[in-house]
């Protein structure tokens, strides 16, 4: 694993809650039921409730049911900051058919670093065509960011930015190397 790799990883992890870091404690900050084919939302639901169940958060939370993503879904359907226009129809599609479609998610969120704090959360999401939408969004607990943990953020957003920057020069020339040799 490269350098590069690593820092993503952890920069991930940090603000997104993934389970790189998480796994090596066992305690996972999240999760995710992928949607391969079509499938029903009452299998995807006992999908992630089962993987919720053990969980340190979700063990303590009710279970997600299939009529409390209905209802979110028809809560929200017409508040465009909730769900954009242009994705309503797929939301819609699933309250109504009670089917989710290859590519959507199911997700369960745990932490999150905010403003120098770290918030312990539940967050139960629906993920239709890139589109994150919260079903239950409950915070837990918090408190302020260690040191150590500012340090190691500050340094890992400052070494994706360098890596982020490294990378489209990179493409950038292969582009322009690219386009010259198509010339010749």
């Amino acid at each position: 694993m490269n350098y590069l790799t690593v820092c993503i990883s952890i920069f991930v992890a940090i603000h997104f809650g993934a389970t790189c870091l998480a796994q090596e404690s066992g305690r996972k900050k999240s999760g995710t039921v992928s949607i391969t084919e079509k499938t029903s939302l009452a299998e995807a639901t006992a999908e992630l409730n089962e993987m919720t169940k053990d969980h340190p958060v979700g063990s303590k939370q009710p279970p997600i049911t299939v009529a409390e993503i209905i209802g979110a879904i028809q809560r929200y359907a017409g508040k465009t900051e909730k769900i954009p226009a242009d994705k309503r129809g797929k939301f819609l599609a699933i309250a109504t058919t009670k089917m989710l479609n290859p590519g959507d998610r199911l997700t369960f969120s745990t932490e999150l670093w905010s403003d120098d704090i770290h918030v312990t959360v539940w967050w139960l999401d629906l993920i239709v065509d890139g589109h994150r939408f919260h079903i239950r969004d409950r915070t837990i607990s918090c408190r302020p960011q260690s040191v150590l943990e500012k340090e190691l953020h500050e340094y890992l957003r400052k070494s994706l930015e360098e890596a982020m920057e490294k990378q489209k020069k990179r493409v950038h020339q292969i582009t322009i190397e690219s386009l010259t040799s198509r010339r010749v």
